[in-house]
């Protein structure tokens, strides 16, 4: 390799990451010291690519890095001036109120593998805490994929959101099958973002990776209900302003809550109006599911009618 082409390589190793998300925010993603394989990975997991264009900045350290030169320079800009922070899972979150750049200190683990655990930790203001400011909503929902047209498996853990993913026959595309992010576009057309699964690297060791900046239109919600026969039934807005305002909270409500109580109140009240301005325009049904009939069907007589 000559030594332009190192050099080359090195200039494009050491740019942020870009995060375009279909509302039209631009995230620069970047590392600095140690914790830049980190964030290789987050990148590459959620199928990142080097980019300076402008955009909100969600930079990442260690806490204690002897190997970042950067760090005191980076700190001084996030203490006082109006910046709080939270703690949450090994991860310390700094935010201004009217300032969208974030810094996250992770403390540093001696055993490699447990950045996987972090992963998720590392995302988490953008999911979490930005994205519900501009209408958004973290879900804790699967999403699969027909003719374009994007819809939701709800239901908290073991309801089976993953077992309808792997069973369920083309035309339909599983996206994901644990967390989604939904947002409003330019047009206030709600589309939803595939968000990975962590517990493919902290279980079973996969390489498998997610197109995050992937968003499809969001046709119909299915709040999932294990049961012996197959069969969806409508439910009214008041109930399904409920079941997507839970799913919220399964998602992201440990992380409001080490907010104080004033801004946990404000995001809590924040979420349920999201919730109820999705479920104006998109339905929500309650789908059985049984372990071997082919709830798909039940499902595709009601989209056909949307």
């Amino acid at each position: 390799m000559t030594g332009k082409h190192i050099q080359k390589k090195q200039d494009i190793q050491s740019l942020p990451y870009r995060l375009s998300l279909c509302n039209g925010s631009k995230w620069r993603i970047r590392g600095y010291g140690n914790i830049r394989p980190w964030v290789d990975k987050l990148a590459s997991v959620m199928e990142l690519d080097p980019c300076n264009e402008p955009g909100n900045e969600l930079l990442f350290c260690f806490r204690d890095d002897p190997a970042n030169a950067q760090k005191k320079n980076i700190k001084s800009k996030f203490i006082g001036n109006g910046w709080w922070d939270i703690s949450v899972q090994n991860v310390r979150y700094c935010f201004h109120d009217e300032i969208p750049d974030v810094l996250c200190e992770v403390d540093h683990h001696p055993h490699n593998e447990i950045k996987y655990g972090l992963m998720p930790n590392l995302i988490r203001p953008i999911v979490c805490h930005q994205s519900i400011d501009s209408g958004g909503l973290p879900l804790h929902t699967a999403l699969i994929e027909r003719n374009g047209k994007g819809f939701l498996l709800a239901g908290s853990g073991r309801t089976g959101k993953s077992t309808c993913c792997s069973r369920i026959p083309k035309p339909w595309n599983p996206l994901c099958d644990d967390e989604t992010l939904l947002l409003p576009d330019k047009k206030n057309t709600f589309k939803v973002h595939p968000f990975p699964t962590w517990s493919e690297y902290t279980r079973k060791r996969s390489e498998k990776t997610w197109n995050v900046q992937h968003s499809v239109p969001i046709s119909a919600i299915f709040v999932l209900k294990q049961s012996e026969a197959d069969a969806v039934e409508p439910v009214g807005k008041g109930q399904a302003a409920i079941f997507v305002n839970q799913s919220a909270i399964q998602s992201s409500g440990f992380f409001w809550r080490e907010m104080d109580k004033v801004r946990q109140r404000k995001v809590r009240d924040r979420v349920f109006k999201n919730a109820c301005d999705l479920v104006k325009t998109v339905p929500v049904f309650r789908l059985h599911a049984s372990l071997h009939g082919r709830f798909w069907e039940e499902m595709e007589k009601v989209i056909d009618e949307l």
